[in-house]
C-alpha cells in the first residue's frame, strides 16, 4: 500500500530562519514583524512615518504597553490599526 502521506516538511526542521525563496534574502520570526522601534509610550496626537503609509497621526491608543493598539489616521489611506511594537513606526 502506497504511503498516502508527503514527507516530512523541512520547513518545521530547519530552524528558525525563512529562505525567500529566489531572493538572495532570509528572514527570521524574530525580525518579521519589524520589531520594538523604540518609540514605546506614543501618545494620541503624536504625529508618526510609517514605511507604507508615510505620516499620520495617531487617533486612538487602546493599552499602554508596547502591546497597545494603535489606530493611525494616514491621509489618502484612512484609518488604520497597529499593534506599536510591530508598526515600525517613527515620530515624524
Amino acid at each position: 500500500m502506497r504511503n498516502r502521506f508527503p514527507s516530512p516538511s523541512t520547513f518545521t526542521t530547519s530552524g528558525a530562519g525563512v529562505s525567500a525563496r529566489g531572493s538572495g534574502r532570509s528572514l527570521s520570526w524574530a525580525g518579521a514583524g519589524g520589531g520594538a522601534t523604540g518609540s514605546a509610550g506614543l501618545k494620541v496626537g503624536t504625529r508618526v512615518r510609517h514605511a507604507k503609509y508615510g505620516v499620520g497621526l495617531i487617533v486612538k491608543r487602546e493599552g499602554e504597553d508596547e502591546n497597545a493598539k494603535l489606530t493611525i489616521n494616514f491621509p489618502g489611506y484612512g484609518h488604520k490599526k497597529m499593534i506599536e511594537k510591530y508598526a515600525a513606526l517613527e515620530k515624524a
